[in-house]
């Protein structure tokens, strides 16, 4: 049996990169951190992993440090109001990268979703990521 399709319209990105493609994106150093503490560091990453796969593509991504790592998923999760790719945690786990205060914040106060269906992400808002800053 197909499980329901829940719709999601206005997710507001986080996560994505600058890139040949999207060059008005910001680039991941513009957010390295290694003064964030542990704690709170582990429970944004917990956060990220846990989201629900709100959008599958073909083609894989790749780490903007030019680290090595070259396979950085084709999936894109959420938590029900922000969406990021499967693997921004590899940012945060080995490249001190921090995420913008309003985010850390919004994860405090949220609960991920819970319950056994699929998402279909609609509206995708990335007017507030092109601007972001760490602080």
């Amino acid at each position: 049996m197909k499980k329901p399709i829940k719709k999601i319209k206005g997710l507001i990105a986080i996560g994505y990169w600058k890139s040949e493609g999207e060059p008005h994106l910001p680039h991941p150093k513009e957010f390295q951190d290694d003064s964030w503490g542990k704690a709170e560091k582990d429970m944004v990453i917990n956060h990220i992993k846990n989201g629900k796969i709100a959008i599958r593509y073909r083609g894989s991504s790749f780490c903007r440090f030019n680290c090595g790592e070259l396979n950085m998923g084709t999936t894109c999760l959420t938590d029900g109001i922000y969406i990021f790719p499967e693997k921004l945690s590899h940012y945060l786990e080995l490249h001190d990268v921090r995420l913008p205060e309003r985010f850390i914040d919004h994860i405090k106060r949220c609960k991920l979703m819970e319950g056994d269906f699929d998402i279909q992400a609609e509206e995708v808002d990335y007017s507030w990521w092109e601007k972001a800053k760490l602080n």
